[in-house]
């Protein structure tokens, strides 16, 4: 046979192929371990007490800016209907601002908490439950240089990161929810606590 029509019958079983694969099903199919996970985005009020207390020694600021609205992404799996375990990034939608540092320029502190939390959770009925969680937040600080001094250093830490609250079921895909989480603070860096309600 001539490499044409080895050519020519090659493409003729991936055209056939091709047609074979077309005509079944097309509905996503996930991974087994996926089966019983769940994604979630909670936007809500972010706080944390940030003072002069977090600037280094001879800095100042004639005020600080505090913005309240963050957002709080979640992947979870549940194991059965009174535990899951979850991962979560949380962060403020803009960051805090030191104004006139030692009466120059504005600064901006950026804060992140990603956590790993176990989620015991207690039916209260069929589509009311309450929940807790517990487990390791990594606290994260991004600080500022004014001209080549840090104002403001750096922090990045382990921490506790717990939580609570309450599940309503809206169906087999959609729950409405009303939680609280809370990240513990680090004196070696001067780092506030951090409380979200969502």
């Amino acid at each position: 046979m001539s490499k044409i029509s080895h050519t020519s019958i090659f493409l003729i079983i991936i055209l056939l192929y091709s047609c074979h694969t077309s005509a079944q099903d097309k509905r996503t199919q996930y991974p087994g371990i996926l089966r019983n996970s769940y994604f979630s985005v909670n936007i809500g009020y972010i706080n944390y007490n940030f003072t002069e207390r977090q600037l280094e020694p001879g800095f100042t600021s004639s005020s600080i800016r505090i913005p309240h609205t963050a957002v709080r992404v979640l992947f979870g799996h549940r194991f059965n209907k009174y535990l899951s375990a979850q991962v979560s990034y949380m962060r403020p939608v803009g960051f805090v601002e030191y104004r006139k540092v030692n009466g120059g320029s504005d600064y901006e502190v950026g804060m992140n908490i990603a956590g790993i939390t176990i989620k015991p959770a207690l039916p209260i009925s069929e589509k009311l439950s309450v929940n807790a969680e517990a487990g390791i937040g990594i606290i994260t600080r991004g600080g500022f240089i004014v001209i080549d001094k840090p104002g403001m250093k750096d922090a990045v830490y382990a921490g506790l990161l717990i939580g609570g609250g309450i599940q309503y079921r809206v169906n087999q895909k959609w729950e409405l929810t009303l939680n609280a989480a809370w990240a513990s603070s680090k004196d070696k860096f001067n780092q506030p606590s951090t409380i979200f309600y969502s």
